[in-house]
């Protein structure tokens, strides 16, 4: 829901949810989206926590529209949600907010009520207009009183703020507004009475303050730093002339202060390992306030005696990796707790809490759920010293669900708490269509109480999108693939949740799974290609990192050999396409030990043995070829990237490679290709990504047989979305699917291009 960025800490991200929560991050465009169009991403189960995900996008029945156009898919539904804030007026009477997406795909905010016995979920308007919105920070002054701010976008990608007041009742809506400068986003609110609320977040102009005084809500001016970059991500108030806000900087920690009149910058400390920034603040007094967050030494506390700033040591969990204090509550200077999360060696991510006792910090257990991760905490509030309420969400397999922790009797236990039902992690890794009006899709959906990656097929009937029922491995899997030798025929290949090939047959109307070998070291099949029902190639990639093909002769699989360029540790077949059973074309790169794309492959079968073909930048950062499409054993086109701004095709004329120049959007800072489909010689469509800062748009470009041309495409709001596929039956119809994320999990994508006669 909230945008991602750059944290400048160790190469993760991190998105502003009543501060700067500190997650996995999508960076590494060339090395993520290229790994994940040609297997990893689709296929492995994660248990990396993920921003929270979005709209389905606008729905425009293309069937009859020229041009690209988004077609309305289906996401299987599972309970979801994800709670960003929490405030407590009393030990029994608490308010937690969030979002969640709809069974629609439509981000929308959520807000969660505890009266003592149990939780419950409380309506909450999302306003009109926007593609998703959540709530991210909430204050209390009473159980009939409260003010949660939020934060949204537009389908246009224009960022809103709004704020929603609960009366005891009900919430309602009010009007906010949103700097002239846009990219407005409300990360945090404190109120001292029902008519004196301050929050505080950022805007193109940097920081941002804006003031209830019961009426209506005002921006105020706030400085920023010469060095740039500014944002605030918590606040506290002692009174309404007294409030201190935090966040970070070019510079690196911020802290402003309210005196009733005017906002100005206070110096903090910096550790010496650099990069720090706090998330949140708690005030007890107007002379005494804590500060939390991160830096590059771990967790990261601050105090303010009112007169100077001073870094407390924290504790950091023994081997964690980049630890984090979200939000902090003091019921006394003496007394303070934080909570945060950090990640282990397999990249799980866990809770975590610490405790102030006015003279050092020291760590609290923390139970995760589920147990053993991934999960996290991100609001925290206290209604005594020895009552606390934390509140975050767990991630399995990119389906959030609320977490509450509550800390009574000295000690931290887990509290049951509703999700909605909303729509499940989905994405669609594969297209293929026999017509206009026959299309099939394939990926994966998490689905069921435990959360697993199962695999998902839906079909296209020529005006809508349906799921089929398709079995599943044990354990979980995923489709990276599909071929469709007639409406009645296709194949689909991918990986099981263990890292073992997966192939799947249907005929007629029903699915089943097809026994697959498997190298030693596992394996996943990312490509596949089918010259007749009993003559399929697979292509992929071993557990160990090198080329892996196998063969489908109606009976059985086998492993056909195939060569590995030396020098590289990984080696990855993206894509294959059979002219015929003795042609066959498959393409992929070179990844080094961090899955960086660092050279081009392609290698052909002739009916006996593959082997290697000569391709420009065998070599090279940023080079890789996702997608091979061929209409005859000596006319193929290839497509991917030669750099990091650069798309990439490569026309095979029987002989040998050869480069066609590709148009590049401008301004783009991450551009390739991964799909491509020929239905005629000169007849080629190719899509893939242009990621411009944290944007990330899709791309098609289109070969009349003389050059390659940008065709406009829907603009979907998203920050995260995987490598569309595409498949053209006729010169006049082709389909795209994908999926995308920007407010909790992927939902599913898909797009369509009709050019009218």
């Amino acid at each position: 829901m909230v945008r991602q960025n750059a944290d400048p800490l160790s190469g993760s991200c991190m998105g502003p949810g009543q501060g700067w929560v500190r997650l996995p991050c999508s960076g590494g465009r060339m090395r993520s989206y290229m790994i994940s169009a040609v297997a990893a991403a689709a296929v492995l189960l994660t248990s990396a926590l993920a921003l929270p995900a979005s709209a389905s996008g606008p729905a425009s029945a293309g069937a009859n529209r020229a041009g690209w156009s988004v077609t309305p898919s289906p996401n299987p539904v599972v309970p979801t949600g994800q709670l960003f804030w929490v405030s407590c007026p009393s030990a029994h009477r608490c308010m937690a907010v969030g979002t969640y997406v709809k069974a629609s795909g439509a981000g929308v905010t959520l807000a969660e009520q505890w009266k003592g016995r149990t939780w419950r979920i409380v309506p909450t308007p999302s306003p009109r207009g926007l593609a998703f919105s959540g709530l991210l920070g909430v204050s209390c002054t009473g159980p009939s009183a409260c003010m949660a701010v939020g934060s949204g976008q537009t389908r246009s990608g224009a960022a809103r703020v709004f704020a929603e007041r609960w009366n005891g009742t009900s919430w309602s809506l009010q009007v906010t507004p949103s700097p002239a400068h846009g990219g407005a986003f409300l990360n945090g609110v404190a109120c001292t009475s029902a008519t004196a609320c301050t929050a505080v977040g950022s805007s193109n102009a940097g920081t941002l303050a804006e003031r209830w005084n019961g009426t209506g809500w005002s921006i105020q001016h706030t400085p920023n730093p010469a060095q740039g970059g500014a944002s605030l991500s918590g606040v506290s108030c002692t009174s309404a002339s007294a409030c201190t806000a935090v966040g970070l900087s070019n510079a690196g920690t911020l802290a402003e202060r309210w005196n009733g009149t005017r906002w100005s910058i206070q110096h903090t400390p910096n550790p010496a390992q650099g990069n720090a920034a706090l998330t949140s603040v708690a005030c007890t007094t107007a002379r005494a306030c804590t500060a939390v967050g991160a830096s590059n030494a771990g967790t990261l506390a601050e105090a303010w005696n009112g007169t100077r700033w001073s870094i407390q040591a924290t504790p950091n969990p023994p081997r964690a990796q980049s630890p984090f204090l979200n939000s902090v509550a003091c019921s006394s200077a003496v007394s303070c707790t934080a909570v945060g999360g950090f990640t282990d060696s397999s990249d799980t991510s866990h809770t975590l809490a610490e405790h102030w006792n006015g003279s050092s910090w020291r760590r609290q257990p923390t139970p995760d759920q589920p147990p053993g991760g991934p999960s996290l905490l991100l609001g925290l509030d206290c209604a005594s010293a020895k009552t606390c309420t934390a509140v975050g969400y767990s991630n399995v397999n990119d389906s959030p669900a609320v977490i509450v922790e509550r800390f009574a009797s000295a000690h931290w236990s887990a509290q049951r708490a509703p999700n909605p039902l909303g729509a499940a992690s989905s994405q669609l890794n594969g297209t293929a269509c026999t017509s206009r009006t026959d299309c099939i899709a394939v990926g994966a959906a998490t689905t069921g109480e435990d959360r697993l990656q199962q695999t998902l097929a839906e079909r296209w009937n020529g005006s809508a999108w349906s799921i089929q029922p398709i079995p599943s491995p044990p354990g979980g899997g995923a489709l990276n693939s599909v071929f469709c030798t007639s409406r009645s025929a296709c194949v689909a290949v991918g990986a099981t949740a263990n890292g073992r090939t997966l192939a799947e047959q249907r005929t007629g109307a029903r699915w089943r799974i097809l026994a697959t070998p498997n190298p030693p070291s596992g394996g996943i099949l990312n490509g596949v290609s089918c010259t007749s029902s009993s003559a399929c190639t697979a292509v992929g990639q071993t557990g160990g990192g090198r080329t892996l093909a196998e063969r489908w002769n109606g009976f059985r699989w086998r492993i056909q050999p195939t060569p590995s360029p030396s020098g590289a540790p990984i080696v990855v077949l993206a894509s294959v396409a059979c002219a015929s059973p003795e042609a066959c074309m498959a393409t992929g790169g070179l990844n080094d030990n961090s899955n960086n794309v660092v050279g081009t492959l392609a290698e052909r079968w002739n009916g006996r043995h593959w082997r290697i073909l000569r391709t420009f930048k065998p070599h090279g950062f940023g080079a890789f070829l996702g997608a091979v499409a061929c209409t005859s054993p000596s006319t193929c086109t290839a497509v991917g990237s030669s750099g990091e701004a650069t798309t990439l095709a490569e026309h095979w004329n029987g002989v040998r490679w050869r480069v066609q120049p590709t148009p590049n959007p401008h301004g783009g800072q991450t551009i390739f290709l991964t799909s491509v489909a020929c239905p005629a010689s000169s007849i080629c469509t190719s899509v893939g990504l242009n990621i411009i800062g944290q944007s990330q748009m899709t791309l098609a470009e289109r070969w009349n047989g003389r050059g390659w041309h940008i065709q406009r495409t829907p603009g979907i709001v998203s920050f995260d979305t995987t490598g569309p596929t595409v498949a053209c039956p006729t010169v006049r119809f082709c389909v795209a699917v994908a999926g995308f994320s920007n407010n909790g999990p992927h939902v599913t994508l898909a797009e369509q291009w009709n050019r009218r006669p």
